[in-house]
């Protein structure tokens, strides 16, 4: 039996719409993400609840990384705080949002914003997360890259 999100689906930091209700279907599946916290940096989490969006285009308000081996990690598009998902690229129609890095309550998430300091909503939050995933994957062409000086 197929069971489909009943409520919208919000960012757990901003309260940022991410997937309105009927979007997606609750799926048990082992995938690891990078785990967002600053003292675990570069570590994988690996979680069993995920959220099977079929279509990208469902999608309220999310961003796509750049390619990190067969994957793009997804993140709110809002504030790039936090990885909440990724698409899969080797599977047609893959893209997952974990159940553990969503809110479902707006008023609670949007609470949690007023705690963060200003600095902490910076789009190059997302990018930093992302180099050190890639930091630990073979890559080919060492050197500067992106403006790197």
């Amino acid at each position: 039996m197929e069971i489909k999100n009943s409520m919208t689906i919000f960012c757990s930091v901003c309260g940022c719409t991410i997937l309105l209700p009927q979007h997606a279907s609750l799926l048990k599946r082992q995938l690891c993400l990078p785990t967002s916290k600053k003292n675990e940096e570069g570590i994988e989490e690996e979680l069993g609840s995920f959220w099977w969006v079929k279509n990208m285009m469902h999608f309220e308000n999310i961003a796509f990384s750049k390619t990190v081996g067969q994957k793009k990690f997804l993140t709110c598009a809002e504030c790039e705080l936090g990885i909440v998902g990724v698409q899969l690229l080797d599977e047609e129609n893959a893209f997952f949002i974990a159940h553990e890095r969503v809110s479902y309550d707006a008023a609670r998430a949007r609470d949690r914003q007023a705690q963060l300091p200003p600095s902490a909503i910076n789009p190059a939050n997302l990018a930093a997360l992302m180099a050190n995933q890639q930091g630990g994957e073979k890559r080919e062409g060492a050197g500067a890259e992106d403006g790197d000086a």
